[in-house]
């Protein structure tokens, strides 16, 4: 070997030699949680989490009244801080420790068809239970006439759209062709229909035909009712004439017993069906039977107004939901 490449293999032994001296000086990298002094191979590793707090795998200080380390091994070392009182799942998630479980590495919730997680019970949701100041507490209003349909949802009135809710109550829909209809007054549910007291309160009312009164009216033939002396025949004619007023007497009963009827109305179809009840026959029965008509009309004209009112009162109701 000549002189030049002893001094070569020298000058690259010494660069060689220093070079992993440097190398070999430096401590080795340290965890987050750690610091590190002197050089090496004298190197000093020092836990640097204040007072208080603890290293979780190496990495992380963590308060431990708050928080707890979760640890795993895939390969490496994890680390993961979760708060005091939740789950720890998979590499990244912490599950609320009352309310949800950890299944393949997601948190699901415990409580079972949707219902809340509360004060670690789960609410009801079918019963339309909902979570409020960590109880469990029906989310419908008795106030607003909700009630639970057993699928988690408040309906008003149990559903049936012919009521309305008053103050916490179920009116019947306000209407006024049944005696059921109610409308909410007061604070309550007050009966839409009522009778009048008095023909005077009746024709200041608002008038509807009453639902209970028979259709057709009652009918009695001729004269104010039972054995009242008043004849269907006033004319007695003989067969075969017929001048019975029985059919126009009560068709005149009839009308004075619908609803919103006028008396005059009544009483001039009265005198034409008594009129055409005289057609037809023999001059003297036609000429008999004219008279009685005639007497027969002007007494329902002049006197008849009780029997009309009574029969308006019975055949109408004053309704309030108008």
């Amino acid at each position: 070997m000549n002189k030049k490449s002893a001094q070569f293999g020298i000058c690259l032994f010494v660069i060689c030699f220093v070079c992993q001296a440097a190398i070999a000086c430096v401590c080795s990298p340290y965890p987050p949680c750690f610091s590190a002094s002197g050089t090496w191979p004298h190197c000093n590793y020092r836990l640097i989490c204040p007072s208080g707090y603890s290293c979780c795998a190496f990495r992380e200080c963590y308060n431990r009244d708050t928080h707890k380390c979760c640890h795993w091994y895939d390969g490496d070392y994890g680390d993961q801080v979760c708060p005091i009182g939740t789950i720890c799942c998979g590499d990244t998630k912490c599950c609320d420790g009352e309310c949800e479980i950890c299944t393949d590495g997601q948190c699901v919730s415990r409580c079972e068809g949707g219902g809340d997680c509360c004060n670690g019970d789960c609410c009801n949701h079918d019963a339309c239970e909902t979570c409020e100041d960590g109880e469990c507490i029906t989310k419908c209003d008795p106030l607003k006439c909700e009630s639970c349909d057993g699928q988690g949802e408040c309906e008003v009135c149990d559903g049936d759209t012919n009521k309305q809710c008053c103050n916490g109550s179920c009116c019947n829909q306000s209407c006024c062709d049944d005696w059921d209809c109610e409308k909410c007054k007061d604070g309550g549910c007050q009966t839409c229909l009522r009778k009048a007291a008095s023909y005077e309160e009746f024709g200041s009312c608002s008038k509807v035909p009453d639902p209970s009164w028979p259709t057709p009216a009652p009918a009695n033939g001729c004269g104010p009712g039972g054995d009242d002396g008043i004849s269907d025949d006033p004319a007695n004619c003989s067969l075969p004439d017929n001048s019975s007023f029985k059919s126009a007497c009560d068709f005149h009963d009839q009308c004075y017993g619908t609803c919103g009827n006028s008396k005059g109305g009544c009483d001039s179809t009265f005198g034409d069906n008594m009129a055409a009840a005289c057609n037809g026959n023999s001059p003297l029965c036609w000429t008999v039977c004219t008279v009685q008509r005639t007497i027969y009309w002007a007494a329902v004209a002049i006197v008849g107004g009780e029997c009309y009112e009574a029969a308006q009162m019975g055949a109408c109701a004053c309704c309030d939901c108008n």
